[in-house]
């Protein structure tokens, strides 16, 4: 599924996500500090695995984020849910924004694409400025402008004619709808965040469909048992 291009170790990870999920953009940061304090040669290359939770069904200019929330969880555990989830993010430094919500395919192929053509330090860099956009920025997935932006806070030189060529890439497209069919009907992921190793054999495990795991020590437990293996 991955070849290991610049990986310390033969051991990978991929974190399924969506980047219009703050959950996932808290257990990426916290996945990614607990791999930061391991030894550099047990480091293992993290990898982003698509997963769309509102798929196609989203209008192109987007909705607001709470008005939809709101139809889902009745209006007091919804902003009890997001008090909670405001905290967590306060303490890794950074702050909700609950606004625009719009379809994130865009992102994905982006992130894909950067999983393929960069280092592995660069790929994980436009990953978390792709998941500032929507939940500290505000701003929908699919606004082609914040992508660029997300780019650009990565350190990477990416115009709107290169992402556009990236977006329209049948080799992308093709890469993408395999990975995100491989997850749903292979792996049976039908929530996100998931989290996957990929042993040096290239055998596939999903370790945890959906973690829970809500601090950086319970990752680094996490990346011990599978050191130890």
């Amino acid at each position: 599924m991955h070849n290991h291009q610049d990986a310390k170790s033969s051991t990978q990870l991929v974190v399924h996500s969506d980047f219009n999920c703050p959950y996932c953009y808290l257990e990426f940061c916290r996945l990614r500090k607990a791999i930061e304090l391991l030894p550099e040669h047990e480091r293992p290359r993290l990898w982003h695995g698509p997963f769309e939770l509102f798929e196609d069904t989203l209008p192109a200019k987007g909705v607001d984020k709470y008005d939809f929330l709101c139809k889902l969880y009745p209006k007091e555990i919804l902003d009890g849910l997001l008090e909670i989830l405001r905290k967590d993010f306060r303490d890794l430094g950074m702050e909700l924004t609950i606004r625009k919500l719009g379809n994130s395919h865009k992102a994905h192929r982006l992130q894909v694409w950067a999983d393929q053509n960069l280092d592995a330090m660069q790929a994980l860099a436009l990953k978390d400025q792709l998941f500032r956009v929507h939940s500290c920025l505000g701003k929908r997935m699919n606004d082609e402008t914040a992508l660029l932006e997300a780019a650009s806070g990565a350190g990477l030189n990416i115009d709107r004619s290169q992402l556009k060529r990236i977006l329209g890439d049948p080799k992308m497209d093709a890469r993408h709808k395999m990975m995100t069919k491989h997850a749903q009907k292979k792996l049976h992921i039908a929530t996100v965040p998931c989290l996957m190793v990929i042993d040096d054999k290239g055998k596939e495990t999903v370790l945890k469909k959906a973690t829970g795991i809500d601090t950086v020590e319970g990752f680094s437990d996490v990346l011990s048992n599978i050191i130890k293996q």
